[in-house]
C-alpha cells in the first residue's frame, strides 16, 4: 500500500514539475510576442514559417466530433405519469387550461410534438 502512495507523490511531483515547464514555455512565447509587438513587427501571415514549420490544415479525428446524443422522445404514459403527480385539486384547473389552449380536452388528444411543451408549461405551475 505505501509502494502505491510512494508512486502516486512522484507521479504527482513530475506532473507538477511537467507544468512548471510548460508554463516556462508558455511565458517565454508571451514575453518574445510582446518584444515583438514593442519593437513594431507586424506578425507573420505567411504560414510558412522561418524554420520550416507549416500549420496543419487538414481534419483531424477530433474535427469528427460525436453527436450529442438524441433526446428520447417523451411518451404518452411519461406524459401522464408526469401530469398526474402534479395533479392536485389547486392545479387541475389550470391543467385544463393548458390542454385547453392546445385545443384538446384529454392528454391522448395531444399531437406527439406537443407532449414536451405540455410538460414544460404543467412543470412551471
Amino acid at each position: 500500500m505505501t509502494v502505491h502512495i510512494q508512486m502516486l507523490q512522484e507521479i504527482a511531483t513530475h506532473a507538477r514539475d511537467m507544468a512548471d515547464a510548460m508554463q516556462a514555455i508558455v511565458d517565454d512565447c508571451a514575453a518574445q510576442l510582446a518584444q515583438r509587438r514593442a519593437d513594431g513587427e507586424a506578425p507573420d501571415t505567411n504560414p510558412q514559417q522561418q524554420d520550416g514549420f507549416v500549420p496543419y490544415d487538414e481534419p483531424t479525428p477530433c474535427d469528427d466530433k460525436p453527436a450529442a446524443p438524441e433526446k428520447p422522445k417523451l411518451t404518452i404514459v411519461e406524459l401522464r405519469a408526469f401530469v398526474a403527480e402534479r395533479s392536485t385539486p389547486e392545479n387541475r384547473a389550470k391543467i385544463k387550461a393548458i390542454l385547453g389552449k392546445y385545443g384538446v380536452r384529454k392528454l391522448t388528444e395531444l399531437k406527439e410534438a406537443q407532449y414536451e411543451a405540455v410538460k414544460n408549461e404543467v412543470a412551471a405551475l
